[in-house]
């Protein structure tokens, strides 16, 4: 006895290949992964996060998204300052204190590095100030750590 073609069994399969494809593109498409949601939510690579804040603030906003991916690693002392292969390997003071200077730099605040040597090693931190020194504030970023000062409202003491 020969079986007839149904129709039923062929929009059965029909809808469970398309739900199959359906699911499988939502779980494996439409799910961010962890560096998306970053990307998305901080957008460090452009800054917006850290915009409009004060020194304080601006210097732990770019501290938390350093955070995401530090990772000191001594053997990448002499390579070039490049953020892809910092995220992907690492590197040294010297290029965290760097990554900090650009970013200040780029949010408006001055900025400089500076390196001090010991007997057989050296470190170089970055540091960030306002404008106004007359009650602004300054950050010392080193690495993960951030201290950072108000300045009260300085006065020239004048002798007559």
């Amino acid at each position: 006895m020969k079986k007839r073609f149904d129709y039923l069994d062929l929009v059965l399969i029909g809808v469970i290949i398309f739900s199959l494809t359906f699911l499988g593109v939502y779980f494996y498409f439409d799910k961010p992964t962890q560096e998306v949601i970053l990307n998305e939510v901080v957008k460090i690579d452009n800054i917006t996060i850290c915009e409009n804040k004060s020194l304080v603030d601006t210097s732990e906003c770019l501290k938390d998204y350093l955070k995401t991916f530090y990772n000191y690693n001594l053997s990448e002392k002499d390579s070039e300052y490049n953020l892809t292969r910092i995220k992907e390997v690492g590197g040294v003071c010297w290029h965290y204190a760097k990554w900090y200077k650009d970013n200040l730099i780029n949010l408006g605040f001055n900025t400089k590095t500076i390196e001090f040597f010991g007997n057989d090693t050296g470190h170089e931190i970055a540091i960030g100030w306002t404008n106004d020194l007359r009650g602004g504030e300054y950050c010392v970023l080193d690495q993960l750590d951030i201290n950072c000062v108000k300045l009260g409202n300085i006065t020239k003491n004048e002798t007559n």
